[in-house]
């Protein structure tokens, strides 16, 4: 089955900083073979989203006084030939200042099924800006296709990317679609935007962005090896479910 966890996996102010310099550090070397190392999966493809449990998005949408959701990027590593990017969400208040843990995201499932076509949206409701699914295609065929990751898909105008500023709507909408929670999550695809920048250059500008999605894993029963039925395991990704990225940059964000 999916493994699943309770307690949320939260790191210190120390670990966030060290981590967050350990991302800034890659995006912004002459070497590009790190930040490929970043985003390659166990199996060594290359990673298509990181996840939350929705029981940590619970936690995080609860803080008191929260105001939106900010999204940082980490390089997590061991040594220098397998650093691994990851995700820490945390609340932030009116003037942008954290009031609550950094959750930190679990890494991409082993051996995911392909994502099955995408399907009609439900009603957004309010405070959610929902995206469209033939956009949100767009985006992630982008990631997944580029032949290289190159430092200057992770800068914008203002400098190298640390993150995106989230709405509470966009986190909000996916727990009133996934309860009771169970072994739903929240995934965060990655995409690159494809887009003509003040630059008047002839040629596209892609930037690294994130997509929210509620998945929904679709179980089968597997046979054993004696005929007879023993155990579950994720069939294919859910994919009827809205799409949520209209987030700011960070910088010029918080």
């Amino acid at each position: 089955m999916i493994d699943s966890f309770v307690s949320p996996e939260i790191i210190s102010q120390v670990d966030f900083d060290r981590h967050a310099a350990k991302w800034q550090q890659i995006i912004t070397s002459r070497h590009h073979h790190h930040l490929q190392r970043c985003f390659h999966t166990a199996e060594d493809a290359r990673m298509q989203y990181v996840r939350f449990p929705m029981q940590h998005i619970a936690w995080l949408v609860s803080t008191v006084g929260i105001h939106h959701i900010e999204a940082r990027f980490l390089v997590m590593s061991e040594d220098e030939e397998s650093p691994r990017f990851a995700l820490a969400l945390y609340a932030a208040d009116a003037r942008g200042l954290r009031i609550s843990a950094y959750y930190l995201s679990a890494p991409q499932i082993a051996a995911t099924a392909p994502t099955p076509p995408l399907h009609a949206l439900t009603d957004p409701g309010a405070g959610a800006e929902q995206v469209p699914h033939y956009m949100v295609k767009k985006w992630l065929a982008n990631w997944r296709d580029a032949p290289e990751l190159k430092p200057d898909m992770f800068v914008n105008s203002y400098g190298p990317l640390q993150g995106y500023t989230f709405s509470v709507g966009d986190f909000m909408k996916s727990l009133f679609e996934s309860q009771p929670y169970g072994a739903r999550e929240l995934w965060v695809d990655l995409g690159l935007h494809e887009y003509y920048s003040a630059s008047l250059s002839t040629q596209a500008t892609y930037t690294f962005g994130l997509v929210l999605r509620l998945y929904q894993p679709l179980l089968q029963v597997q046979e054993a090896s004696d005929g007879t039925a023993d155990s579950q395991s994720p069939a294919a990704q859910q994919s009827a479910e809205p799409f949520y990225d209209m987030s700011t940059p960070c910088p010029p964000g918080f």
